[in-house]
């Protein structure tokens, strides 16, 4: 498996396909956004939190209860110990590759991690990424700022494209759905 340069990234978003047809959407698209071999990624405008006061803690099995807000044009201050979902404000498709998310060193080195064990895609997943953000102190988030990277590798094998229950995500983070497995 090799991770594709920016270049590929860029030419397969542009229209173009790998020799096994391999295909990128990223809408909306910047080429300056492609780093020597990633894309970058921006936050979206709402988040999300669970309802978790008053609760014994979040069951899995259960349908979680949330609360979502927006962010507000000032920024939303993040605040330690809550697990805050968020998405990217791009829309993406992958077809024939695996996409991966990545934090960004710059962000990690304020102190926000971008997603907790979630960062791996799967081929023919198509929607915005949902981003599982927690901050180690009080982290100032605005919507649009870059919060990630996608970067893409190769396949070997037969294709099994992704079916899931996160398939076609909207603009709006999506909570857990493992009660629905």
């Amino acid at each position: 498996m090799a991770m594709l340069t920016g270049i590929e990234i860029r030419r397969l978003v542009e229209g173009g396909r790998g020799e096994h047809g391999e295909r990128i959407v990223i809408r909306p698209f910047d080429q300056a956004r492609c780093g020597p071999n990633s894309y970058d990624v921006h936050l979206g405008d709402t988040v999300k939190v669970y309802a978790l006061m008053g609760s014994t803690g979040f069951d899995p099995l259960a349908p979680p209860e949330t609360t979502e807000f927006p962010i507000p044009p000032e920024g939303l201050f993040l605040r330690p110990g809550v697990l805050y979902l968020a998405s990217t404000l791009e829309y993406t498709e992958t077809h024939g590759l695996v996409p991966r998310l990545e934090g960004r060193s710059s962000v990690a080195r304020g102190g926000l991690k971008v997603h907790l064990t979630a960062g791996f895609g799967d081929d023919g997943f198509c929607g915005h990424w949902t981003l599982e953000l927690e901050a180690t102190h009080w982290f100032r988030v605005r919507a649009g700022m870059k919060i990630a990277q996608l970067c893409y590798t190769t396949l070997t094998g037969e294709r099994q494209p992704y079916t899931g229950r996160y398939q076609n995500q909207g603009s709006a983070p999506v909570a857990s759905k493992f009660h629905e497995s």
